[in-house]
């Protein structure tokens, strides 16, 4: 039988989520998706981390990637079925070569 978890806030009602930076189970009402966790609570701007409250800094944006990377992938990439066929061809001729 599955025990049946109930929001910290609300004893009468099913937790479905737990949030990210306690880990208490919380219901519908309680749960704020932008930030993974509590609605309210100090956590939910600044989060605890070894007992004192740190900022949260935004992600980095994305790299671009340059036409310059994108045309060493492409050179990396040939260069490697070249390299894949050579090893093939070798090893077929060997074998020809060693079978007579």
């Amino acid at each position: 039988m599955m025990e049946t978890f109930h929001c910290v806030n609300h004893p009468d009602r099913a937790a479905v989520y737990q949030c990210r930076q306690c880990g208490k189970a919380l219901c519908e009402e309680c749960y704020d998706p932008a930030t993974l966790g509590c609605r309210d609570g100090m956590h939910a701007v600044t989060p605890r981390v070894n007992n004192t409250f740190q900022t949260i800094q935004p992600p980095p944006p994305p790299k671009q990637d340059s036409g310059g990377m994108i045309a060493w992938k492409i050179i990396v990439s040939i260069l490697a079925v070249i390299g894949g066929a050579t090893v093939l061809f070798l090893a077929i001729c060997g074998a020809m070569i060693f079978s007579y």
